[in-house]
């Protein structure tokens, strides 16, 4: 049987540089564990292609989202997606699965085809290790007409699960909400 601080040096070895993560076995007997700080930032310009070696997989993804959307890309918007993916969006239906988002996605830019719209993120949190990337953030979608001014807006709240697939981040997990008014039934405005 390992002593004390002998399994102790044991977890912290095999646990720790995992990603930010590691295991502590305290004096008293506690077990803690540490994982990786969520960071709180502010969105790279979504207009952006390039990959920043800083840039967390999660702001990849929102900048890559946002410039799908702009253009009306559906190809690369459904690239950010993995073939087993789940949605749950605020609009329409309860559910999505891979094809059927791609059919909503197919139907939203034949509909926005007269304007181009902006995604903005803002309150960004996210947190990744190796193999799983994690956020959450608050979405504005403003509709531009062709001098840039924008039309109308709404937002609405993302949280987002990416998976690392050989290199590539792709969600697995997207849930979208915006706060209802108990009594009312009406969105909640900021």
């Amino acid at each position: 049987m390992m002593r004390l601080p002998a399994l102790h040096h044991f977890l912290r070895l095999s646990l720790s540089g995992n990603a930010g993560r590691s295991l502590r076995l305290e004096a008293s007997g506690r077990l803690s564990i540490s994982m990786p700080a969520i960071r709180r930032e502010e969105s790279p310009h979504p207009d952006s292609r390039s990959f920043a070696m800083t840039e967390t997989p999660i702001h990849a993804f929102l900048r890559d989202y946002a410039a799908a959307v702009y253009e009306r890309d559906l190809a690369r918007f459904m690239d950010l997606y993995s073939a087993d993916m789940q949605v749950f969006d605020s609009w329409d239906r309860w559910q999505h699965d891979r094809q059927a988002w791609a059919d909503m996605a197919a139907g939203w830019f034949k509909g926005i085809r007269d304007v181009r719209v902006r995604v903005t993120a803002k309150d960004i949190a996210s947190w990744c290790d190796d193999q799983v990337a994690g956020g959450a953030a608050t979405l504005e979608f403003a509709a531009l007409d062709d001098s840039g001014k924008p039309l109308r807006a709404t937002e609405n709240r993302l949280t987002v699960v990416l998976r690392n697939e050989n290199g590539r981040w792709r969600a697995v997990h997207q849930h979208t909400s915006v706060p209802v008014d108990f009594n009312s039934k009406q969105v909640v405005q900021r």
